[in-house]
């Protein structure tokens, strides 16, 4: 397991969450489904400004309501940036790491927090929901998978 820095300074794990799950595209949107309703996420019913981190197969940004103004994603791994960006979306993709990719003015209706795979460590998921609150706008809504297992 590789360990990077994030930005409170806490040791966490980068092991490509998401990027290293085999994708099979009609399997794997009927999974993106399942979790993201579990998870009472609904790409259908966003608007405005939308940060996606993480990409994984752009299950949430392909199903977005025709509402959403303005679609930007944080994706750390290249090689599903390649695979699964759709040029004619003009999606802002931005490849870096969540952890310490940060804005300057931008603010966003809706974030969601979608880099983890399998298990998630509270410290990570607390670090990033604390950092990523700073780019709501003033009823903007902050939200994470919670179907993964949470480990303490």
């Amino acid at each position: 397991m590789k360990l990077i820095r994030n930005n409170n300074n806490e040791m966490v794990r980068s092991n490509g969450g998401s990027s290293f799950l085999a994708y099979g595209s009609r399997k794997w949107d009927a999974i993106c489904h399942n979790y993201f309703k579990k998870s009472d996420i609904y790409p259908e019913k966003m608007h405005g400004d939308v940060l996606w981190v993480g990409m994984g197969n752009a299950y949430g940004p392909r199903n977005q309501s025709k509402n959403v103004k303005t679609t930007t994603i944080i994706e750390k791994y290249k090689n599903i940036i390649d695979n699964f960006d759709i040029p004619s979306k003009n999606w802002n993709i931005i490849e870096a790491c969540a952890y310490s990719h940060e804005f300057k003015d931008e603010k966003f209706d809706f974030i969601i927090l979608d880099i983890w795979g399998g298990i998630l460590y509270a410290n990570e998921l607390n670090s990033l929901t604390d950092k990523y609150k700073k780019y709501l706008k003033k009823h903007g809504q902050l939200l994470t998978i919670k179907t993964l297992k949470i480990i303490n």
